[in-house]
C-alpha cells in the first residue's frame, strides 16, 4: 500500500493535539465563539468609554486651567466678582469669594466681607480653603466683641484640620481674654501634645510662660498697710490755740427760752393821806 507523500514543509502540517481533541474546546473559546458579537461590541464599547474619558480629562484639565488663569488675573473686587458669576460652582469661584472677603475688610467693610465667608460657606461646603473662611469669620466676631459668637466659629474646626491648633490657640486666646485664666491653660496645654509639629508652637509656650507668671503674682500675698495709710494723712503739728472756754462751751449754745415774765398790774394808786384841818382861827377882840 503506497504511503501518502510527506508535506514538503513541516511547518505545513497540520497540528495534531489528541488531548484537546478528545476535549474540544475550551470554556473561553465557546464563549468567545457564542458571542462574538457581545464580546467584541463590549471591547468597542470599553475603548469608546477610555477615549471619552481622555478627552473629558483633557477638556476639563483645560477648563481648569481656564478657570485658573481668569482668577489668577483678577485683582479687584468687579474682577473677582466676574469669576464668580462665569464659574459659579467651580472651587475657582470659592478661591474669589475668600480674596474678595480680605479686600472688602481692608475697606472696612466688615458686613460684606462677613456675607463673603458666609456664601463660601454654604455655596462650596467641600472647598479646600473652607476652614480659613472659619477663622476669618471667628476673627471678625472677635474684633467686633462678639467673643460668644467667635468661640461657636472655632469649635467648628475638626482636629484633623490642618488649623486646629490655631483654633485651639485662639480659643485659648479668648478664655485669657475674659480673665478664666484656669480654662485658658487648660486650653493652652494640650496643643503641644495633640500637634506637636504647628507653626504656633512658640506662641503657645508664650502663652503657657505669661500664664505661670501671673499664677505666681497671685499667690504673692499683698503688702498690709500700716494703719495710718488707712486713714487720711494727719497734717503737720499746729500749734494748739487753748480754747478760752471748754469745749462744751464753745459749743454754740441752744438759744433759751425767756422766762416767763409775771404780767404787770397797773399799780394801785396810794390813798392820799389825810392833810389835817387847820383849827379855826379865834376872832380877834
Amino acid at each position: 500500500m503506497a504511503k501518502a507523500p510527506a508535506p514538503s514543509h513541516p511547518e505545513e502540517a497540520p497540528a495534531h493535539d489528541p488531548l484537546a481533541a478528545a476535549l474540544g474546546p475550551s470554556p473561553l473559546e465557546k464563549f468567545i465563539e457564542d458571542n462574538k458579537v457581545t464580546v467584541f461590541g463590549g471591547i468597542a464599547a470599553v475603548v469608546v468609554g477610555v477615549s471619552a474619558a481622555i478627552w473629558f480629562s483633557g477638556t476639563r484639565a483645560e477648563s481648569e486651567l481656564e478657570t485658573a488663569q481668569a482668577f489668577s488675573k483678577a485683582s479687584t473686587l468687579s474682577e473677582f466678582d466676574a469669576v464668580i458669576a462665569q464659574y459659579p460652582s467651580s472651587p475657582v469661584a470659592g478661591n474669589a469669594l475668600l480674596r474678595k472677603a480680605a479686600l472688602l475688610e481692608d475697606e472696612g467693610k466688615i458686613d460684606e466681607a462677613r456675607a463673603a465667608l458666609v456664601e463660601l460657606r454654604e455655596r462650596h461646603p467641600q472647598h479646600a480653603l473652607i476652614d480659613q473662611a472659619t477663622l476669618a469669620l471667628a476673627r471678625l466676631a472677635t474684633n467686633a466683641n462678639e467673643l460668644e459668637r467667635a468661640r461657636d466659629f472655632l469649635s467648628e474646626i475638626p482636629s484633623s484640620s490642618d488649623l486646629a491648633a490655631l483654633a485651639q490657640l485662639q480659643l485659648g486666646d479668648l478664655a485669657y481674654q475674659q480673665g478664666d485664666l484656669v480654662k485658658a491653660k487648660t486650653i493652652y496645654e494640650p496643643i503641644q501634645a495633640n500637634y506637636p509639629v504647628n507653626p504656633w508652637s512658640q506662641q503657645v509656650a508664650q502663652r503657657l510662660q505669661a500664664l505661670k507668671l501671673a499664677e505666681a503674682k497671685a499667690k504673692t500675698p499683698a503688702p498690709v498697710l500700716p494703719k495710718a495709710a488707712e486713714t487720711a494723712p494727719t497734717p503737720a503739728k499746729t500749734p494748739a490755740v487753748a480754747p478760752a472756754k471748754t469745749e462744751a462751751a464753745a459749743a454754740p449754745k441752744a438759744p433759751e427760752k425767756p422766762e416767763a415774765k409775771a404780767e404787770a398790774k397797773p399799780a394801785t394808786p396810794a390813798k392820799p393821806e389825810a392833810t389835817p384841818t387847820p383849827a379855826p382861827a379865834a376872832p380877834a377882840k
